[in-house]
């Protein structure tokens, strides 16, 4: 029986396909990032809104964190589904990888799996987004039934 041998050249489709891959990744890369700044910078906008009155958020205060909770729950769900489609675009481009015995994506996946207490992207944003929504349901706790107003 005789062995197959991975074959030597990307056909054209494969060879935009990898491509594409790489460059989705790549902007769905970007645009977390642009994501993250935004919702931090609007969190600290409320933030700065409301500073003074934070344990006794007026109607106005009340109306205000929860535009930013909104905006929380929305971060984190826009995040799960760049996840995803980022998932699919790296399984491509490996499954085309490991067809033609390159190693691109391959090997910076497992140089990064090896790093000691380096959290996965997808959780690092998932928890950030989780963490100040928490923040504000907490917030309106207090506001409501342990500070009495």
């Amino acid at each position: 029986m005789m062995e197959e041998s991975a074959p030597t050249e990307l056909t054209s489709g494969e060879k935009l396909e990898y491509e594409q891959a790489n460059n989705w990744w790549r902007t769905l890369s970007q645009m977390r990032r642009r994501d993250m700044m935004l919702f931090t910078a609007a969190q600290g906008a409320v933030l700065a809104i409301i500073g003074r009155e934070l344990l006794t958020l007026s109607p106005g205060g009340y109306a205000l964190s929860i535009i930013a909770f909104l905006f929380a729950v929305i971060g984190f769900f826009n995040e799960r589904r760049l996840y995803r489609y980022l998932d699919e675009f790296r399984n491509r481009a490996k499954a085309i990888e490991y067809k033609y015995k390159m190693t691109l994506l391959t090997s910076a996946h497992e140089k990064v799996k090896k790093q000691r207490f380096s959290l996965p992207s997808t959780l690092a944003f998932s928890a950030y987004y989780a963490i100040i929504g928490v923040g504000w349901v907490v917030l309106w706790i207090l506001n409501t039934y342990l500070l009495g107003v």
